[in-house]
Order: structure tokens, then C-alpha cells, then sequence
């Protein structure tokens, strides 16, 4: 019996994880991710691309062809029987071939699950529950294109259905199947035994997984994953659970010295440092000559770092402003009995929604908000309406005037989408106040555009900008501390663009240790 990983994503790159794993009689996927890529033009143009460098915010695949154009593009696996039928499969991968026996998504990060909307609906897909909740969230507030059907199945060349106006956005939602989606801890995928194991990443539902062939290896998969965050003991369970693996799978998102996540020696910053020091920030920011005013840029479902935020915030006489998307988030997590986990959107006294003005007229009216023209397989299902209108009877909305004649009362959450907010906020000059960038450092050309227009931004309003941000990825000494205390017989280093230094560290670690490097669509036999 003969088990062969290949590696379709993540493979000598950070993110974009797909990982086949084919033991000839099932195979599945560890993730199946969006590949991002957008490289350094000048300077790395020969990596293999990713989206980032076919396709932008306004070029995407041609309606009813995406499956069909993004395997022509190397940007999906050209494995037969794998994806939906209507979106213009390839048709060299119709002629037979084996189909899919499940997809373990490690954490709702979409270089981890985004290529999950371009497979067959009755792909089993297993993940934690608090990452199907997360899933079903982005779904129902994103742009409900066929692309995002990762919980509810949308067609893509089936007509629209007629407006909300005519239909309920929910009774459109149920006529949409639902995937096949498995939130057991412990499952069976042909003759894998499969157990999922909770870790600590900077999103909320993250997981290792742990596999067992009756016949073959055991295998551990880290997805992604840290030791500095708010439950470091989540992590350590994993690596102990997976001590002796005959094959480990460890991401290494910071060997190396990827500048983008931190600097990758030395122990790094935690979650609530990183609390700490933003906090420090706001009470600078209050004393200094300015009008007070403070935003902050975070990924806005990294929950641990909104706590943070919102503790900074309380603890110097502020609310926290979060956006609708975040409030439906938090909500929905929150309603499912994950009270201890994360912030109820409609108590905590710590947040506030920012709303529009046209929905808080709206909301005075006692109008509940509507898919304004939309169809219903779009933007806001009616349990967004519901949340809006509970929002609004416990007062906890807010306006973009409100938050201006009080600035030094709000923390106003604003990344590169919503800088356009300023001009309703501030008058163009200096002193006006801070701007705490909380996230990661530009990693490709995409990123320093955005950057250099964020500095426009900044210097134009006559804002501060600092740095204060802890990655979500294991620091180079704690993944070599990791790997020394594994105990694997064979090591695959992957979600990392240095994988020879995992490989020479491990084998210096351990006389005799096997180091198999994975090379993109090449198998490995395990």
C-alpha cells in the first residue's frame, strides 16, 4: 500500500494550502485554499503565480468558466471529478478518474478554505464549528457570488431569482443545498481515522488534524498556528498529540525572515502585549496636542485582536466602533452558545455598530434595512435585517457624525476599503491625531500600493501612523523548539518559502530524520 502527498498549494510558498493525500483507494485534501500570490515583480517573477497576479478587486473569472479558467491558470488542481459542473469544467478532467473523499479545512483563512466554492456540493467537508458558523457568516454578508457558496450551494448559470422585494432573502437562502459540511472531532474518511485538534491562530476556529491509516502512516497536520496568542495551550496539546508521527506537516510561515509577519528570532510579542501597548498608544494620543481622534487597522475576524482592542479602548475612556460584517460575526458565534469566546455585539458596553445615515433613519422609522434592490442571493439575508433592528433597540448603533462630535470618545475600526470615511471625520491638516496599523507589513506589489495609498491618506489628515502587531504563525525559535520535541519520523515543511532551513535544523536535530520537500503538483511518497 503506497500513500503519496501531493502538494497543490503551499508548496514552497506561504498560504494557499491544498494538499492531496492518496492512498489509491480515497483521496482528500488537507485545506483547499485561494493561492494569493502578487509577487515582487522586479524581483520574483519566476515563482509560480497566484490570483494576485492574473486577477484584481475588479478582474475576476468569466461567469459560468471559473472552474474551466482557473485550471487553464495553474490556480486549481487539473484533478478530474473534482468540481461543479457549471462552471465550465475543462474537458480533459470529464473522462473518469476517481472523485473526492473529503476536504479538512484547517481555519476559516481563505488561503486555507477560498477554492472551496468551485467543488462538487457533495464533497465532504469537515471543519470545527466555530469555522462553519465563520463561513456561514462571510457567506450571508458577503457578494453571494457562486464562488462563495462555501456553506449554501449557488448555481451559477441558474437565473436569478426575483428581488428580495418579491422573496424573502432567507427563503432563498434555504432553496440554496446546503455542502456537506462535518464539524465531528473524530471521523472516518475511507481508511484514514481522522481526529481534529484545536490550536491557537489569529482567527477563532482554527485546527490541527491528526490522521491514521489502518494500513499506513500516521500523519499530523498543523494548518496554522501559534504559541504567543491567548490560548498557547490549544498548540501544545496539538504538538504533543502529534509527538511520534510518522509524517509531520508544520507550517513556517516566519523562517527565514518574512518581514511581512515580524521579526522571526527572539520570543515574540503575545496577544495581550500587543493589548497593552496599543493602549499606551490611546493614552499618548489623549495627552499629545491633537483633536484626538484614533482609528485602527486589524483583520476584521481576528476576534482575539478585537478583545484587545476593546480592553485598550475601555481601559482610556473609549468605545470600540466595529463594522456590520464584524457585529454579524460576533453575533452569530455568540447566538450558537460560544458565549465565552467572544463579545456579544449587543451588551458588551465596550462596542459600538456604525451605521449610515440613510439606516438609522431608517431604523427610526422602524423600517427594517432591505436588500436595497439586490437580489436576495446577495448582500444582507433577513437575520441581517434582524440584527440591524436589535442593534438599533439596545442603542448600539452609531453614525459617522456621531463619531465626529465625540473623537476622543471612539476607537473607529477603518481599513484600506473605508480610509474614504475620513473626510466625514476630520478636516484636511496636521495634529488631528493616530492611526495604530495592526497588521501585517506589505508582502507583495498589491500590498505596497495599498500601503503608499494609505500614506496618502495619513499625510493628507495629518495622522500618525504606528506599527503594533504579533503574527498568527509559530516564531522561528518556537517552531525549532517544535520540531526538536517532535519525535516524527519524516518532516514536510510547508507554508514557507525557506523550507530547506525547517529541513536543516530538523536534521541536525535528529540523526537519521527524513526531510521530504514538496515541490508545486510533484507527489511525495510517504
Amino acid at each position: 500500500m503506497q500513500v503519496r502527498l501531493t502538494g497543490y498549494g503551499g508548496a514552497g510558498e506561504i498560504g494557499g494550502n491544498a494538499f492531496l493525500l492518496d492512498d489509491g483507494r480515497s483521496r482528500l485534501f488537507l485545506d483547499f485554499g485561494k493561492r494569493f500570490g502578487g509577487a515582487n515583480t522586479k524581483q520574483e517573477f519566476g515563482k509560480v503565480p497566484g490570483w494576485g497576479d492574473y486577477y484584481d478587486l475588479f478582474m475576476k473569472p468569466r461567469g459560468g468558466h471559473q472552474v474551466h479558467d482557473l485550471v487553464a491558470l495553474g490556480l486549481l488542481p487539473p484533478l478530474p471529478n473534482l468540481y461543479r459542473s457549471d462552471m465550465g469544467e475543462a474537458p480533459t478532467l470529464h473522462a473518469g478518474g476517481r472523485g473526492l473523499d473529503g476536504v479538512l479545512v484547517s481555519h476559516p483563512h481563505s488561503d486555507h478554505y477560498g477554492s472551496i466554492g468551485y467543488l462538487r456540493q457533495d464533497t465532504p467537508v469537515h471543519l470545527s464549528p466555530i469555522a462553519k458558523l465563520t463561513l456561514a457568516s462571510v457567506q450571508k454578508t458577503g457578494m453571494g457570488g457562486p464562488d462563495d457558496s462555501f456553506v449554501r450551494f449557488k448555481p451559477a448559470a441558474e437565473e436569478m431569482p426575483r428581488t428580495s422585494k418579491e422573496r424573502g432573502a432567507d427563503e432563498v437562502l434555504a432553496a440554496m443545498p446546503e455542502r456537506v459540511l462535518d464539524t465531528a472531532a473524530r471521523f472516518q474518511v475511507g481508511d484514514w481515522a481522522v481526529e481534529r485538534h484545536d490550536v491557537d491562530h489569529s482567527i477563532h476556529g482554527a485546527a490541527g488534524f491528526i490522521l491514521e491509516h489502518k494500513n499506513g502512516p500516521r500523519i499530523a497536520y498543523s494548518g496554522d498556528l501559534r504559541l504567543h496568542g491567548r490560548h498557547k495551550e490549544r498548540t501544545e496539546k496539538f504538538l504533543r498529540q502529534a509527538q511520534g508521527a510518522d509524517v509531520l506537516l508544520i507550517e513556517g510561515t516566519r523562517v527565514g525572515g518574512s518581514h511581512a509577519h515580524g521579526d522571526p528570532v527572539g520570543k515574540p510579542l503575545t496577544e495581550q502585549e500587543v493589548g497593552r501597548n496599543i493602549q499606551e498608544r490611546l493614552v499618548a494620543a489623549d495627552v499629545a496636542d491633537t483633536k484626538g481622534f484614533v482609528a485602527v487597522a486589524y483583520p476584521p475576524r481576528d476576534l482575539d485582536r478585537l478583545v484587545s482592542i476593546a480592553e485598550a479602548a475601555r481601559r482610556s475612556g473609549r468605545k470600540l466602533v466595529i463594522t456590520p460584517k464584524q457585529a454579524h460575526l460576533l453575533w452569530t458565534l455568540h447566538g450558537e452558545g460560544h458565549v465565552d469566546e467572544v463579545m456579544d455585539p449587543l451588551a458588551s458596553s465596550d462596542l459600538v455598530v456604525l451605521v449610515s445615515d440613510d439606516q438609522r433613519a431608517a431604523q427610526d422609522a422602524g423600517k427594517e434595512r432591505k436588500a436595497s434592490g439586490r437580489t436576495a442571493w446577495g448582500l444582507w439575508t433577513d437575520d441581517v435585517a434582524q440584527l440591524d433592528a436589535a442593534l438599533h433597540r439596545a442603542g448600539k448603533t452609531v453614525t459617522l457624525d456621531e463619531v465626529a462630535s465625540d473623537l476622543r470618545g471612539h476607537l473607529v475600526t477603518m481599513g484600506s476599503f473605508t480610509l474614504n470615511l475620513l473626510p466625514g471625520l476630520l478636516k484636511p491638516g496636521q495634529g488631528n491625531g493616530l492611526f495604530v496599523h495592526s497588521q501585517t507589513q506589505p508582502f507583495n506589489d498589491e500590498g505596497v500600493i495599498r500601503d503608499f495609498k494609505l500614506k496618502r491618506w495619513l499625510d493628507h489628515f495629518g495622522l500618525v501612523e504606528v506599527q503594533q502587531h504579533v503574527s498568527g504563525h509559530l516564531s522561528q525559535d518556537d517552531l525549532m523548539h517544535a520540531l526538536d520535541e517532535s519525535g516524527c519520523k519524516t518532516l514536510v515543511p510547508i507554508h514557507t518559502e525557506h523550507p530547506e532551513l525547517s529541513a536543516r535544523h530538523y536534521q541536525a536535530a535528529r540523526s537519521g530524520g527524513v526531510v521530504k520537500l514538496p515541490a508545486p503538483g510533484q507527489p511525495i511518497d510517504l
